[in-house]
């Protein structure tokens, strides 16, 4: 489709690109796919990732060398399958925007901006101990595919690849990121979300606003919860999180948006 606007969701894993797509797809203007060619986000595959793909004969066929997320996974019919019908009914109207999420994605701004004319992008930012926390939890369930290796030690050094990998295409000139913080979207802030939608261009209506309420109602719990953290755990999280680069990404390409 001529002019076809183009949206991409990455941050590190564990960080709420699930739920921020989910949200984001509530929206009748937005359709964005689940890890739909996460498969391609390897360096000598990513070639394959083009606008061809968000067209929707290709969009809708989805096949298991481009993602696990298929027809076949276990949880198709209850989770996904779903998903995909809603996205049926919005994805080739001409004021859609069209995309994916996949966390990895950040390894690859410039080719993704080469080959879509420069799309838009949103990193979600959360904090690193949460990450370290949902990283243990599935790295220690021997019914998850997770990888057993890949617990806080790995969190960390994924979050600090995330950081650096944005810092760095900020720093190259681009002006089509914007960095959502978890905490303040998925703790009750309206603002956040509206400012989510303007960045998109788009406005927002009653069934986005409504589903981000209904995300948000046990946030003051979510903010008491226990962390799967010991103190020497916590200890090297805070000596090896790239804090310093955090913070200066926030400070200069962050957006104002009270918390409470």
């Amino acid at each position: 489709m001529k002019n076809r606007k183009y949206l991409f969701v990455c941050g590190c894993p564990r960080s709420g690109t699930s739920a921020l797509v989910k949200l984001l797809n509530t929206h009748p203007s937005i359709a964005l796919g689940i890890e739909r060619y996460k498969r391609y986000a390897k360096i000598d595959k990513i070639h394959g990732l083009t606008p061809g793909k968000f067209k929707s004969k290709s969009f809708f066929n989805i096949k298991p060398k481009q993602t696990n997320i298929n027809p076949s996974h276990k949880s198709w019919d209850l989770e996904w399958k779903e998903i995909y019908e809603n996205l049926k009914i919005k994805f080739n109207r001409k004021d859609t925007i069209v995309g994916d999420k996949y966390p990895y994605y950040y390894r690859f701004y410039h080719e993704i901006d080469r080959a879509f004319n420069r799309p838009k992008w949103i990193f979600i930012l959360r904090n690193v101990h949460e990450i370290a926390s949902s990283y243990n939890v599935r790295a220690s369930n021997p019914h998850d595919r997770w990888k057993t290796t890949h617990n806080y030690i790995y969190a960390v050094k994924d979050w600090n690849e995330s950081l650096t990998k944005t810092w760095q295409y900020l720093e190259s000139g681009s002006k089509n990121l914007l960095i959502c913080e978890y905490e303040k979207l998925f703790y009750g802030n309206t603002q956040c979300l509206y400012q989510l939608l303007n960045f998109l261009n788009i406005r927002t209506n009653l069934v986005v606003e409504k589903y981000h309420q209904d995300m948000n109602q046990n946030w003051p719990e979510r903010l008491l919860k226990s962390q799967n953290l010991d103190f020497q755990q916590v200890k090297y999280i805070d000596a090896n999180a790239n804090w310093s680069l955090r913070d200066r990404l926030l400070k200069k390409y962050g957006h104002s948006c009270t918390l409470f």
